[in-house]
């Protein structure tokens, strides 16, 4: 799948929205933000593990990688839902966007682990979970779907 300029995405199923400059100081990288169109209805289940970003930060450290990895094998079977945030630092445009890319960063991330990502979403600065320490708000969580009992 390629977006209008012919650059090739890496989601099957995704839709391209924009491309986003990340400006890292290596001569900066752009980011992909994409929407999955089949999300609708989706319901979140259980919470399988969290991901944390450094402040502007969309790539992953070698810490948290391996604790995607460690997640894996035990969610292969299971349809995921991705959700990104960022703390209240930055204007509310910029942090959703730096959500949205943190989400399709540990997206990628599980699907080239085999694992069915179902939905991505990003949330900026939306649902804080601490007030006082904005590094525990850079983060993405990682939710199994319901299940019907």
């Amino acid at each position: 799948m390629k977006d209008a300029n012919g650059c090739g995405l890496w989601l099957p199923g995704w839709t391209f929205v924009t491309t986003v400059s990340q400006g890292n100081k290596k001569g900066g990288n752009d980011a992909f933000v994409l929407k999955n169109d089949t999300s609708e209805g989706i319901e979140k289940g259980d919470l399988v593990g969290v991901v944390y970003f450094g402040k502007a930060k969309s790539d992953l450290e070698a810490k948290e990688s391996e604790k995607i990895l460690s997640l894996i094998d035990g969610i292969k079977n299971e349809d995921i839902i991705v959700e990104g945030h960022a703390c209240w630092i930055g204007d509310n445009d910029y942090n959703k966007t730096l959500s949205d890319i943190r989400g399709g960063t540990v997206a990628k991330y599980l699907e080239k682990g085999g694992v069915k990502v179902v939905s991505v979403r990003g949330y900026g600065e939306s649902v804080i979970i601490d007030r006082i320490n904005p590094a525990a708000n850079r983060r993405v969580e990682i939710y199994q779907t319901k299940k019907e009992r």
